[in-house]
């Protein structure tokens, strides 16, 4: 591609290349491209602070100053130039060859000012290549000598007869709102990053990876690093620092490859070579099921009521419940299937933080104005009519929350007992749940569309991954509730929920 063409292509895109950045400094641009290029200029201060900095290579070279830089771009203003300290020199073009020019510069951009981007670009781009979170990948976790693959422990994992230790990897996930149903995941690790006052960011790269370390000064978990391939941007490895506790290690975990078994050579007097008897499902897989499918047919599989823990010995149904009447229906329905799956219900009144820490982790206690707050007194002026909008709102974002949170588990548990023939009985529940959450979505976006659009009711609902769900609840709570402290403008808010609801 010519030098003309390749302006005209990078004009249009982005910015000029380094390459063409040379030849002005060397003043070889062919003429054909140079009003091209100094239209770029003009509008682009990204460009011409390159374009300074590679002045800059030659001034230190005592070959050319920095008033080629104004005779070439009039897009620089002439305070810029006259202020720079370089300006009134006069250098002589002294015979130094194109090629050692460009090692020089190249050098110098390689050393001095390598290409780098921010926290928020690296994770928009890692997130933007995670299409397809309901199918969550393979994943290891790591604290201490605890492995566990996919949240399952493996041999030195297990400890008959004691809570299981990859649920206590679990547990210290969600109290860092960690997304457990994806702790290998790009969007994971920018909604817990969103969720921070005060981050402090620290990007760097090798030659494959991009690295970012995040830091905060509150809550429990107090520093996470992400490490994605440049190439596509894949999450390699997560590490979670938490205040007391060991670090946890989220890595990417190979599929094993199991052995075909073989057919039974024994053969009967026919002659008929015989199959061997299918292997007998777990029954503790059979059991997590039953409890699953129970708690869908009590109607207590919302995302806020109950949940299924399943540990190496047992399987539990854990939650928190209204008042002691439910709490009897759940444990009755439940003995009714299976007598040995174990209740640990509690009312509302007498949660604790374990209780509380089996849900979706949700950011209370705001005070400031919502963001809408003139949009809402101008469309309700009675302030009863304005807080029953705003209390809708916020309701069925947090039904949506909810839903999402548990369908995402139960996909993901569901991945994990895909061996078991019992796991078949989870997949009416899973349809159903994606139909609720399609439902919520759309009437979601249905009470929002007099403020963002309608653009939303119209088009195919794009099921929301957990991550996603939890930046739009957050959206939703400080454009319409209650603003907690947080840079957001109406405008971006407005934007990331259009953004949430809208796509196809």
């Amino acid at each position: 591609m010519g030098t003309t063409e390749q302006i005209h292509s990078m004009s249009k895109r982005s910015h000029l290349s380094d390459d063409v950045l040379l030849l002005i400094t060397m003043r070889e641009l062919p003429k054909t491209a140079r009003q091209e290029a100094a239209d770029h200029l003009r509008q682009c201060a990204s460009c011409r602070q390159r374009l300074r900095g590679f002045f800059d290579v030659r001034r230190n070279m005592q070959q050319l100053g920095d008033q080629e830089l104004r005779a070439f771009a009039s897009g620089v203003s002439e305070t810029e130039v006259s202020n720079h300290p370089s300006a009134g020199r006069v250098f002589g073009f002294v015979g130094t060859s194109l090629a050692a020019v460009f090692l020089v510069v190249a050098g110098y951009l390689a050393l001095v000012k390598p290409r780098t981007v921010s926290a928020d670009e690296l994770l928009s781009r890692a997130t933007s290549h995670e299409t397809n979170l309901a199918e969550p990948r393979r994943y290891s976790l790591r604290m201490g000598k605890t492995n566990c693959v996919d949240g399952v422990p493996g041999p030195k994992g297990v400890s008959v007869g004691k809570p299981s230790p990859c649920e206590s990897i679990r547990r210290t996930l969600v109290k860092g709102k960690w997304d457990v149903a994806h702790p290998l995941a790009a969007a994971s690790f920018q909604s817990w990053r969103h969720s921070l006052s005060r981050p402090h960011d620290v990007v760097t790269q090798d030659e494959k990876t991009w690295k970012l370390r995040t830091e905060t000064d509150s809550g429990e978990l107090r520093a996470a690093s992400i490490s994605v391939r440049k190439s596509d941007y894949a999450p390699q490895v997560i590490t979670l620092e938490y205040a007391g506790l060991e670090p946890i290690f989220i890595e990417e975990a190979s599929i094993p490859e199991f052995p075909v078994p073989e057919r039974s050579l024994e053969t009967a007097s026919s002659g008929v070579n015989k199959m061997p008897l299918e292997a007998e499902p777990d029954p503790l897989d059979v059991r997590e099921v039953r409890a699953w499918v129970t708690l869908h047919k009590v109607g207590a599989d919302s995302g806020w009521e109950a949940t299924v823990i399943r540990q190496p010995d047992r399987v539990i149904v854990g939650g928190l419940v209204g008042d002691a009447t439910r709490q009897k229906e759940i444990e009755s329905a439940m003995a009714q299937v299976d007598p040995q799956i174990e209740i640990e219900l509690h009312t509302t009144a007498s949660a604790t933080a374990s209780d509380r820490s089996l849900f979706p982790e949700r950011q209370l206690g705001a005070s400031a104005p919502p963001l809408a707050e003139d949009w809402l007194e101008q469309h309700f002026p009675a302030p009863n009519e304005r807080s029953a909008y705003s209390s809708h709102v916020s309701e069925l974002s947090r039904s949506l929350l909810g839903q999402i949170f548990l369908y995402s588990k139960l996909n993901s548990r569901y991945q994990v007992l895909h061996a078991c023939p019992c796991a078949k009985d989870l997949e009416p529940d899973l349809s159903s749940q994606r139909e609720r959450i399609a439902s919520l979505q759309q009437e979601l976006a249905s009470i929002l569309a007099p403020v963002i659009g309608d653009q939303a009711v119209h088009k195919p609902v794009r099921p929301l991954t957990y991550p996603q769900v939890v930046e739009l609840d957050r959206l939703v709570r400080n454009t319409f509730t209650a603003q907690s402290e947080s840079s957001t403008t109406l405008s971006e808010a407005l934007d990331g929920l259009r953004s949430g609801l809208s796509k196809p």
